[in-house]
């Protein structure tokens, strides 16, 4: 009888210490993944907070860039109302210069034909009339010649500050352009860390309830393992 009571306990002991055992296991692994869900929730606080770094730092790159090439287009369009400002005073210079040098080949003219009424020729005919006609014509080939070369720079000068302008137009719509991809870069940079931080962090809350259920299924193990050596005891003793 002594020695069922003796085997009973030690049964009851081994029991107790293989579930204790059981239950210790499952509260180490609840720990190690608990761990495990911190770190992984560390990791996606950090990597959140690089990508959202990353974001604004697009974000400040784009709207600097953009500044800066505005700044360039407004010069280039300042730089084409300069130019414009520029041939509309030199058109004034060149009509009043043109108009001053009609009036100085008009007293040429009016020089000759002094001198040719003081000789006693006649204008109307001979070589006075071929003098005075070929003076027209040279007058007149100058005039043109003089009006050519200021349309000429006149339109090279309003060509170039079209040309300007246009580059101006084009610089800031490639600009703008520039700053929304840039805009559009950091928004979808920011979202792919939001949306990568919610699935490390429902990874990391899986983990945790990976730990938690293996230390329910541990403590249920432990507590089935004593009810079934305290059970096969009892029968045991209850046959003796």
């Amino acid at each position: 009888m002594a020695s069922l009571v003796v085997s009973a306990i030690v049964a009851v002991v081994g029991a107790a210490v293989s579930a204790y055992g059981s239950y210790q296991s499952g509260k180490a692994q609840a720990a190690i993944a608990n761990a495990n869900a911190k770190e992984q929730e560390r990791q996606a606080k950090n990597s959140l907070a690089t990508l959202n770094a990353q974001s604004q730092m697009q974000s400040a790159e784009a709207e600097m860039n953009f500044k800066l090439r505005k700044s360039e287009a407004d010069a280039r369009k300042r730089n084409a109302e300069q130019l414009e400002a520029q041939t509309l005073q030199q058109d004034a210079i060149n009509r009043a210069n043109m108009q001053k040098r009609r009036q100085e080949f008009a007293a040429m003219q009016a020089e000759q034909r002094v001198a040719l009424a003081d000789s006693g020729v006649l204008e109307a005919s001979g070589t006075p009339l071929d003098l005075l006609a070929e003076t027209a014509a040279k007058i007149q080939q100058d005039a043109d010649e003089q009006h050519l070369s200021h349309e000429q720079k006149r339109r090279t000068l309003f060509r170039e500050a079209d040309m300007e302008r246009l580059g101006g137009e084009l610089a800031l719509q490639g600009a703008t352009l520039d700053r929304n991809l840039g805009l559009t870069q950091a928004a979808l940079t920011a979202f792919t860390g939001q949306a990568e931080y919610n699935a490390d962090m429902r990874k990391a809350e899986i983990t945790r309830l990976t730990g938690r259920a293996a230390k329910q299924a541990a403590t249920y193990e432990a507590a089935g393992t004593l009810i079934s050596s305290l059970g096969s005891t009892g029968m045991t003793y209850a046959t003796s």
